[in-house]
């Protein structure tokens, strides 16, 4: 074996990681980690070491051999790992054409049904050098040592950073993931701090440009909506509240916006759907007997509209916080179209919400967080609040206008994507 294959060997199994093997109809894919060598990577790595032990802690045991024939021996490898129960085997192997290739290791791999099982196989890898200094990694798809028969041999490309690999053994799928040998960590790291450089020098200088946005967001906010009036002629009625409690609400909203120098301006559209729970009619009535107010409780009284588009503008700012995240705190105002008409109170079923439901319109403001996944795309985290308002006074008939109030307070949270263009 030569010493220059030694020291590719040196930096491959570095960055090698393995699954343990998934025992079912298909594989899993689930992935578990592979720890080193034990012993790669050290200065003075060299051809003593083929054999050496590899600590019996090691999720996945492998071991580096010397093929000076056919014959394979799992011996050796059963000794090094005592724990893992490994079978003592001795098989031929049938080699693939190697006519190209100046060196070539055998690499043992023991693949096990779960990461606790004692049970498993020894699996057996090929790693040949060609004249033209390039590495080929023959596997044994099918573990019935003919490397013929498993198609062609595979090469890591520049830009692969890791090979999934199935191995199949009588019914029992084993699957483990190799990285790519050339590419080292701190490429990755300088690769990953690099792009996120790229990143944000790209955002920062669009940022100071005029440019538009697409946001696509979905949210959900709760409150207690509630309503009340005074009786334009109460008699014993002092006053009469409505309340709700929405659970929930499910909204699709998409955003149009313009940016210049890292201000913000758009135009929104949604469609929102809420699950209101508890409803109940609250009338305040004088007892004379006791003279004081008592209160009357309606359970399931007032359909609140429940589906509607709203429609908005929005204004806002961003800052640069870190290099791939940026927060923009808005403000804006919306009004909407109920998409339902069903009367709020059964008895006044000729009154229409759309219609006396009046002057709709909500305040809302709060803050968007955008982690810049890419040049031009981010992915949004959304919470703001949203106050709204309606006139219902005329809905009611005998209700004082000046004494009509109402609170329709909702807190939403939502994610999504923005694309920048």
């Amino acid at each position: 074996m030569s010493r220059k294959f030694n020291l590719f060997l040196l930096f491959v199994f570095c960055f090698a990681s393995g699954a343990i093997a998934q025992h079912g109809e298909g594989p899993t894919g689930k992935m578990t980690g592979l720890t080193s060598l034990y012993g790669i990577g050290k200065v003075g790595y060299d051809i003593v070491n083929v054999n050496s032990h590899i600590t019996d802690s090691t999720v996945m045991p492998v071991m580096i051999i010397s093929l000076k024939s056919n014959i394979i021996n799992t011996t050796p490898f059963t000794h090094k790992y005592p724990n893992h129960k490994i079978p003592m085997d001795v098989f031929i192997i049938t080699f693939p054409n190697l006519e190209n290739a100046t060196d070539t290791v055998g690499i043992l791999w023991f693949l096990r049904e779960s990461k606790y099982s004692k049970l498993g196989i020894v699996n057996v890898m090929l790693v040949t050098q060609t004249i033209d200094s390039v590495y080929n990694f023959y596997f044994d798809y099918n573990n019935n040592r003919d490397f013929t028969d498993d198609g062609d041999h595979y090469v890591f490309q520049s830009y692969t950073r890791q090979k999934n690999i199935v191995i199949e053994d009588n019914g029992k799928f084993y699957s483990f993931t190799l990285q790519n040998p050339f590419i080292e960590v701190e490429d990755i790291k300088r690769n990953r701090e690099r792009d996120i450089i790229i990143r944000d020098s790209i955002w920062r200088a669009t940022d100071k440009k005029f440019t538009a946005n697409l946001t696509i967001l979905v949210s959900s906010g709760s409150g207690r909506p509630e309503m009340s009036y005074v009786p334009l002629e109460p008699g014993d009625t002092s006053m009469i509240c409505y309340k709700a409690h929405i659970y929930s609400s499910a909204a699709f909203s998409l955003a149009v916006e313009l940016n210049w120098f890292n201000f913000t301006i758009g135009i929104n559209g949604s469609i929102e759907k809420e699950d209101i729970g508890e409803r109940f009619e609250y009338i305040y009535i004088y007892n004379y007997y006791i003279e004081d107010y008592v209160e009357r409780i309606k359970s399931s009284t007032g359909h609140w509209p429940d589906a509607k588009f709203n429609f908005g503008l929005n204004i806002g700012y961003n800052i640069r916080f870190l290099k791939v995240i940026r927060i923009m705190p808005y403000f804006g105002i919306s009004s909407c179209i109920y998409l339902v008409d069903e009367p709020f109170l059964k008895y006044k079923s000729s009154k229409s919400v759309r219609e006396y439901f009046k002057e709709r319109y909500s305040i809302f403001y709060g803050s968007r967080v955008k982690f810049l996944v890419g040049k031009k795309s981010a992915f949004v985290l959304d919470i703001y609040r949203k106050n709204s308002y309606f006139d219902a006074s005329s809905y009611f008939g005998n209700v004082n206008p000046s004494t009509f109030k109402m609170k329709y307070n909702k807190f939403y949270f939502g994610a999504g994507i923005q694309y920048r263009f």
